[in-house]
Order: C-alpha cells, then sequence, then structure tokens
C-alpha cells in the first residue's frame, strides 16, 4: 500500500518534501502556490507507469502535458537533480519468494524508494535510486551511461559488485542488469548473481569441504530481516553445516555488512517489482479528475466505444453513463440522491443520447443543459468514483494478491466548481462517506483534493467531530508562496477529534474558523 509521495527540486519544492496519502488528503493555498503541482503526481506517475517511455517520467501524453525536464526542475536549472520518492508498506508475491522475506510475523514489510533524475530539454535520466527497507538504505548512483559502478549501503560504499558493472534501463521503477564483461550479454540483476558471494564469505568460517551450494540453501532457508537480525536468524539454519553454526558469532561486522548487501543485491529484482506493484496498484487503479470540465450538451452524439474511465475534462461521460447496466447506473442514482436530492436518467433518441435530472420527489425531467453549469460539474465527480470502482469490481480479482488494491486513489482539482456552497458542504460529505465505506465490493478510497472551498473544508471537518471519520483520516496541508518567491512553503494543519485545527492560519479564507456543529457563529 503506497503511503506517501516525496519530492525534491520539484517545480517549487527544493527542499524535500513528503505529503501523506491519507483517505482524504486536502491541498489549500492561493493561486499558483504549487497545488495542482502536488495534484498532478498522481496522473503523472500513472502514465509514467503504463506506458513505455525512453526515461523514467512520461512528461507528456494525450491528458497531460507537463512538458519537460527542463519545465519541472526548480529554477530550470539543469544542475539540479529532481527526486520522487514513494513510501508505504508491500508484500512479495508468493510466486516470486525462494525464501521468507521480513519475517512470517510480520508478512508486510515497510518501504521507502527513491529516484533521482537529471536531464534538460530534451531528455531525462535516472542519477540515482534508493531503496530503503528494514532501516537500511542501500544506494545505487547512476552515471550518464547510465552504469552502475558502486553501491553505498547506509551512505558507505559496500564491496558487493567485484568488478561487475550495472546497466540501468528506462522507467520509473528500472530493470536493473548485470553486464557480462566477456561478449556484453545483460542479466538481469537477481538471486544466483550475488548469492554465491555471500555464500564464499561465510565458507572462510565453515570446513573447508563445505560446498557453496549448501551455504546458498542455509541463505535461502533464512528470512531476509534487518542487517542486526538477519545473523541471529542465519544461525538457526545453520544446522546443516555444524561448524558454520559453531563460528557464525565470530563473523566480523564488516562481513556481517557484506553478506547482508550481497543478499540484499540477490533480491533486487524482486524488491524493485514489489515495491512498483505496490505503488502502481493504488495509483492505476484510481483516477485524475482536472478542473476545466466539459459543460453539458443537450445531445450527445452515440459513439459505440467502450468506456471504463471518466477523462480528465469529464468529455466522455454521457457516453459512460449510456454505456452502464441499468443497475448500475442506479448505483449513481443512490449517492446523488442521498447526497445531492436529485437523479439521473439517459434518453436514447436516433444517433444520439440525452442526459435529464429528476429531483426527488418530483417527476419533471429536466435536461442537463437547462439546469445550470454546476450539476454537468459535480456529475463527472460522482461518475468517477463509480468508474474508479465499477472497474476495480471487473478485474480487481483477477489480478495477483500482492497487485490488488487497497485503496484506490483518486485526485480531483477543485470538485467545487460552479457549486452552490450548500452542495459544496454535501461534495465533503459524500468525500467522507466514499472514503470509509466498502461500496458493492470496492475499497475505501482515498482522495488527493485540491479545493478552494471553505464550506468542503467545515463539512469535512465536521464529519470528523461527528465520528463519521477519524481524524487521523484526515491531512491537510497549507501552501503558501510569497508573492515574488520561487519556493513553496507547506504547514500541515492538525485536525483533531472535536473537528477544530488548533494551527489553522486566521484569515485563510474569511473568518479563518472552522465551523463545526455546535459552535458558537
Amino acid at each position: 500500500m503506497l503511503k506517501s509521495i516525496g519530492v525534491k527540486n520539484y517545480r517549487t519544492f527544493p527542499q524535500g518534501q513528503d505529503f501523506e496519502l491519507a483517505p482524504i488528503t486536502i491541498l489549500l493555498g492561493a493561486n499558483s502556490s504549487g497545488k495542482s503541482s502536488i495534484t498532478r503526481l498522481l496522473p503523472l506517475f500513472s502514465q509514467s507507469l503504463s506506458q513505455r517511455a525512453s526515461g523514467p517520467i512520461l512528461w507528456v501524453s494525450d491528458n497531460l502535458d507537463y512538458g519537460s525536464f527542463l519545465d519541472n526542475v526548480h529554477n530550470h536549472d539543469v544542475d539540479r537533480n529532481i527526486t520522487f520518492s514513494f513510501s508505504g508498506t508491500m508484500r512479495p508475491p508468493e510466486r516470486r519468494r525462494r525464501f521468507q522475506f521480513g519475517g512470517s510475523d510480520n508478512p508486510k514489510i515497510d518501504y521507502k524508494y527513491e529516484l533521482s533524475m537529471t536531464g534538460d530539454g530534451n531528455s531525462t535520466t535516472v542519477s540515482c535510486i534508493s531503496i530503503t527497507i528494514h532501516d537500511s538504505e542501500i544506494r545505487f548512483p547512476v552515471a550518464p551511461d547510465s552504469m552502475v559502478s558502486k553501491v553505498l549501503l547506509n551512505g558507505e560504499p559496500i564491496e558487493v559488485l567485484e568488478g561487475k558493472k550495472i546497466l540501468v534501463q528506462a522507467g520509473l521503477f528500472p530493470q536493473m542488469y548485470i553486464v557480462n564483461p566477456a561478449d556484453g550479454r545483460l542479466e538481469i540483476v537477481a538471486k544466483d548473481n550475488f548469492a554465491r558471494d555471500a555464500a564464499k564469505i561465510l565458507r572462510s568460517y565453515a570446513h573447508q569441504n563445505t560446498t557453496l551450494d549448501k551455504i546458498v540453501s542455509i541463505l535461502f532457508s533464512s528470512e531476509f530481516l534487518s542487517p542486526t537480525e538477519f545473523f541471529p536468524e542465519l544461525e538457526k539454519h545453520a544446522y546443516p553445516v555444524p561448524s558454520l553454526k559453531r563460528r557464525i558469532k565470530s563473523v566480523t561486522p564488516k562481513s556481517k555488512s557484506r553478506v547482508w548487501a550481497f543478499m540484499f543485491m540477490s533480491l533486487l529484482d524482486e524488491v524493485i517489482n514489489c515495491v512498483k506493484e505496490s505503488v502502481s496498484s493504488d495509483i492505476s487503479a484510481g483516477a485524475y479528475l482536472g478542473p476545466i470540465r466539459a459543460r453539458a450538451s443537450r445531445y450527445y452524439r452515440r459513439q459505440e466505444l467502450a468506456v471504463d474511465q471518466i477523462d480528465p475534462s469529464g468529455e466522455n461521460l454521457a457516453m459512460y453513463l449510456n454505456a452502464l447496466m441499468p443497475h448500475e447506473r442506479e448505483e449513481i442514482n443512490k449517492d446523488i440522491s442521498r447526497f445531492f436530492g436529485h437523479k439521473i436518467k439517459v434518453h436514447g433518441g436516433e444517433g444520439h443520447i440525452s442526459i435529464r435530472i429528476i429531483k426527488d420527489g418530483d417527476d419533471h425531467e429536466d435536461n442537463l443543459a437547462d439546469v445550470g453549469f454546476g450539476f454537468s460539474q459535480l456529475l463527472p465527480v460522482i461518475a468517477q468514483v463509480h468508474a474508479a470502482g465499477r472497474t476495480f469490481r471487473r478485474f480487481g480479482h483477477r489480478a495477483a494478491h500482492a497487485q490488488r488494491p487497497e485503496s484506490p486513489i483518486l485526485a480531483v482539482e477543485q470538485p467545487e466548481l460552479h457549486l452552490h456552497p450548500a452542495y459544496q458542504s454535501k461534495l465533503g460529505a459524500y468525500f467522507v462517506h466514499a472514503a470509509t465505506k466498502k461500496i458493492n465490493g470496492t475499497p475505501p478510497f482515498r482522495f488527493v483534493i485540491e479545493t478552494h472551498s471553505e464550506p468542503l473544508v467545515n463539512e469535512i471537518a465536521s464529519q470528523v467531530a461527528t465520528g463519521k471519520i477519524p481524524a487521523e483520516s484526515v491531512r491537510i496541508y497549507l501552501f503558501e508562496r510569497p508573492s515574488g518567491e520561487a519556493d513553496t512553503k507547506i504547514v500541515r494543519a492538525e485536525v483533531k477529534d472535536d473537528g477544530s485545527i488548533p494551527n489553522w492560519p486566521f484569515g485563510f479564507f474569511t473568518s479563518g474558523k472552522i465551523n463545526r456543529p455546535g459552535a458558537n457563529t
């Protein structure tokens, strides 16, 4: 499960800045303060994961045009490296396990993955990869020719390559290959490349007739824990080689570090893939909705297209609604009725369709084009949530367990556009509902919401105060970028159990206060 993302030297964020992905993460700030730069990271990562690219990041696609590395590095300074980081928990797929990883009592382990990149206006290349598990960091500096010639363990060089060179291919989670010095062939960095090197170190502590294969077998029968825990674990499994079991406590600290690093290298391909699955499952199962959404039309030309998601502008909303089965459309209507007091109908005609709005308790139907701009902006938000859940229900069961999203992430820019303040408040209640309830077999969603809406924030705080969502499930980040300055400053506003926000900046909206049930106004 992906728990946070981080940036450094990215746009207006020169210093390292992490953003926790809570069930509801709210980004607030003035225009041009950097909120959209963070919200749009999710679709940026999604397109970089789903399409092949010549670099680590796919800056431009049909849905998102972010320019180039030069456009995104802080102050357009190509001497800086952009760093993106991902933190969360991962569980290696059972089909790939060759030995226990992380301990049987804790099948999920924490990770932090960082990828740094350099570039210019034409291309982007990887400059460093860092992976932290079990509180130990392995860092791979990457040269301009995409080669790794040294490895660092917790900041110190560690001798594990021994003449080997590693080639890093393009990608956000790149494949890494050992280059065969004899003929230049590429071999995936995997178990047997390094496990035998670890066994060679341990064989010097065993009987001279002990084979490397026997020690490799012991290594792979042990759980891969932190450097301090790994050797006590290894000792438990060393009974097939009594001489090694007797002398294992005499292994020097330097040799212990090298053995641990060799075993990490033997698992490198698996670790990178497991981190990738943790990140991509939650991001790819989610969606993004931009701030400029299509206005309603009286009629939509019928198209025989398969529509599984709402596009970022909501232009294909009518096609999506028309493609739904009646019971699926009723699922959307339940939410629209519960939170907004209306329902929708889709009418088909000769070569076209139309969307009608019906107020609860009324039989009169209005064309969506006749009910004001607000509803046409609201419907894509509700439909996008439904589309993400529908995709999960249809295809999620086919994924391997480790690839199954635990809590898909939906990023929405300015969902309150053109809505009356009362409806903005109702939208806040809807987000809480979707973030806390398992609906039709879909796990609760997580939302990254960029907003300027005081009623929406007030309502979410009220939902905390009334116990509908725990305070720790809401994160509020305040963005401040003083006029004329290049850097954005971030303040995290803490939400208390009673819905209050003690460090809320006075005057951020108007009064600087959050209205809660029972509070004096």
